[in-house]
């Protein structure tokens, strides 16, 4: 009966009970004080994780080998506690250091993406090493459990990561940015406004947003409107009736683009004499605007002076209708 109160004294005067004390109360105040100073929080957790390594090292309890029993078990949770929180504190410092350092030059959505998957292979591998030398336990086993359950996983998910590696491969190969109009397939034609590791999400020219999954992308054929440049080409056909002269025909369209505000006078737009058939003469008239946003506007408003023309010179359209693409 004697000896419990002289054991439970001399296990509140160890050392270490009392680095972690520190250790606990350090943090709070840090966290209190030092909220909106994140650097000075980050240097005073290095000084806490340096203090703490020589504290443990001091004291014969080293953080890579398994947990030696004092056979007090207050004193055992306080060295467990101790050298989990140094394997926190010291895979939250690489991962500290893994972000300051490791920069992908120009290219900051990688190199966050990088900074991420190490980032959570360091605080896995932290995991690991508490189990094995802090809670003693077999860590092969857990491994091969570990392993079973990921493929569990994978089989259940597998649509959800093939989402992901799409996007991680569409993060490096930089097919489109937020802010190009693109076209998925043919069938999806918009801006983009945000990229991450699941889906694409595009503005369309409606004004719906589009949330494409990175997989589908990864297998359809993308075209880049605003790569290299955001000029867009457009070709529309218009067919006049047979008795029109091509010559007079490919003028007054010539002056109908001239009076169309949205399309560039560079590259310089042209029309040509597609065919002639004895029912009508067919017109194609190749021309470019700022961004595929434009191509709407431009057409209706191409076609708006085409009709005015028309009707000013006594021209009549081909009993076909015309047809615009792009």
């Amino acid at each position: 009966m004697i000896g419990l109160p002289e054991a439970a004294v001399a296990a509140v005067r160890d050392p270490l009970v009392v680095t972690l004390a520190v250790l606990v109360l350090g943090g709070l105040l840090t966290h209190l004080l030092f909220r909106r100073h994140p650097l000075s929080r980050a240097t005073l957790r290095v000084i806490f994780l340096v203090v703490l390594t020589v504290v443990l090292l001091h004291a014969g309890v080293v953080p890579y080998e398994p947990q030696a029993r004092t056979g007090v078990p207050f004193q055992d949770a306080v060295h467990a506690a101790l050298k989990i929180a140094w394997w926190l504190g010291a895979a939250w410092f690489l991962v500290g250091f893994l972000r300051a350092f490791v920069v992908t030059e120009r290219r900051p959505r990688e190199a966050k993406l990088v900074q991420d998957l190490l980032a959570a292979l360091i605080y896995l591998a932290a995991v690991f090493a508490i189990i094995a030398y802090v809670l003693d336990l077999p860590i092969q086993g857990l491994l091969a459990t570990s392993g079973a359950i990921a493929i569990i996983l994978g089989l259940a998910l597998q649509s959800t990561l093939s989402d992901v590696f799409s996007g991680i491969v569409l993060n490096f190969s930089r097919p489109y940015r937020p802010g190009d109009w693109i076209s998925i397939d043919g069938s999806t034609d918009g801006r983009v406004i945000e990229m991450n590791w699941r889906a694409t999400h595009v503005l369309t020219g409606k004004s719906d947003l589009a949330i494409v999954p990175n997989s589908t992308i990864a297998k359809a054929k993308i075209v880049n409107t605003s790569s290299p440049s955001g000029i867009h080409g457009i070709t529309v056909t218009i067919q006049l009736d047979a008795k029109t002269l091509p010559s007079t025909g490919a003028e007054i369209l010539r002056h109908a683009m001239l009076n169309t505000q949205p399309i560039l006078a560079t590259p310089s737009p042209s029309v040509g004499v597609k065919s002639i058939t004895a029912d009508a003469i067919e017109f194609d008239i190749n021309f470019s605007v700022e961004e595929l946003g434009q191509s709407t506007r431009a057409q209706n408003e191409l076609f708006d002076w085409v009709y005015r023309h028309l009707a000013a010179a006594g021209i009549n359209w081909a009993s076909t209708a015309s047809r615009p693409s792009g």
